[in-house]
């Protein structure tokens, strides 16, 4: 018999050493599972609850080639598929429905409803939620090293992301129907079954995720530097561009459409580290580094949910700086003093608006920011007479 939860993995790899400059490796991991969630409401009818799907699988190549004593490269080629899926028994948003002897549509059950002796939902309600999502993301990506000076390691890379996302999800169209299918709106709502559900969410789009980064570690007995700098580029894709979605965002949020279909941040990382004494070393660095923000967020639709996208978010940034100094106590023990801020801005957030019609909608924004401070304390036992470890005490301050 089927249980709450199943699944089962599949993983693969090869190796194939080429030659002595050239490696190969090969390899796949799948994943399918099948489940039921449990729902301490559901708990007279848990017949009346959502199944789900969940596959994925991977697979990926990666060749390096050494191309001196000093130079070698990495390529990598990646291909992800996930598909995600549930339903109550299978049954698409159009099977709970009948249509009367007047042609106006009638579901066949009812919205999930508490009974009130119990605190439980009664036998006449039912999960009607249909989701179908398929995602493919096709990566490449290369890193080349090379000591092209005794004092200079350079490192530098590039990634390229193409991804397809298809995402379907409409929480109640087996026992409500949208707008379009009351008479409401005379537009029909993206996505499959346009009549049924008001709490839906669909979209189809092609975004592209690109970096590049270049180091420089410049070493010498008495210095140490490293100095870099990381570029990020996203494209929207189509989907958001297209003046339909475009007008139906202005008028769901009373707003002016004002993004580019892409953008690029660029993020420079620096490091010092020098010697003041025989046995003190102290050092400074500093970085930003850039996250984009959840795919979701941006292309959340604006057509019928509470909740909607912003195709103008920016990345979310980090701005990290530290300063300290390691002394050698012994020839066993050191201690490691350091201060440290981290800046933390345009986090993801929500901010209510209203549309045209005077409608509340709670639109995805980058007004989250954080900052901490801290001084962290560390001391080290090295190894000797069998005995290693290390103790360590921060105090951070954090708003």
């Amino acid at each position: 018999d089927e249980r709450q939860d199943n699944s089962t993995n599949l993983n693969a790899k090869i190796n194939w050493d080429i030659s002595g400059e050239h490696k190969l490796a090969i390899s796949y991991h799948g994943t399918r599972k099948q489940w039921s969630t449990f729902d301490w409401l559901w708990k007279d009818h848990p017949d009346n609850t959502a199944d789900f799907m969940r596959k994925n699988y991977a697979l990926n190549a990666s060749f390096n080639h050494v191309l001196s004593k000093s130079t070698y490269y990495t390529l990598m080629a990646g291909y992800l598929d996930v598909v995600y899926k549930g339903s109550l028994g299978g049954m698409t948003p159009a099977d709970f429905w009948t249509v009367d002897t007047t042609g106006r549509y009638v579901s066949r059950f009812a919205s999930p409803t508490i009974n009130p002796s119990t605190g439980f939902y009664t036998e006449s309600g039912v999960e009607s939620i249909w989701r179908d999502d398929h995602t493919k993301t096709f990566t490449f990506k290369g890193d080349l090293t090379s000591q092209i000076h005794q004092a200079h390691l350079i490192k530098t890379g590039i990634e390229f992301q193409y991804n397809t996302i298809s995402y379907i999800d409409i929480e109640d169209g087996g026992t409500k129907l949208s707008k379009y299918g009351q008479g409401i709106d005379s537009v029909a709502p993206p996505g499959p079954f346009p009549l049924f559900g008001q709490n839906r969410w669909v979209f189809d789009v092609k975004p592209i995720i690109a970096s590049a980064y270049i180091q420089d570690k410049f070493e010498l007995e008495y210095l140490v530097i490293n100095a870099g700098f990381r570029l990020d580029y996203f494209n929207l894709g189509s989907t958001v561009m297209q003046d339909s979605w475009v007008r139906t965002w202005e008028s769901a949020t009373g707003l002016a459409s004002d993004w580019s279909r892409s953008m690029m941040k660029i993020s420079p990382r620096f490091g010092v580290s020098f010697p003041i004494s025989e046995n003190t070393v102290v050092f400074f660095s500093y970085g930003h580094f850039n996250q984009l923000p959840e795919l979701q967020y941006f292309y959340r639709d604006p057509y019928s949910s509470t909740f909607t996208g912003n195709p103008g978010l920016d990345y979310e940034q980090t701005i990290l700086y530290e300063f300290g100094f390691t002394h050698q106590l012994t020839d066993y023990w050191a201690v490691d003093i350091k201060s440290y801020g981290k800046d933390i801005s345009k986090q993801i957030g929500t901010t209510r608006v209203y549309g045209t019609l005077g409608t509340p909608v709670d639109l995805y924004d980058n007004k989250g920011y954080g900052r901490a401070r801290g001084l962290e304390f560390e001391i080290v036992k090295n190894p000797s007479d069998f005995i290693t470890g290390r103790a360590t005490y921060t105090v951070q301050w954090a708003n």
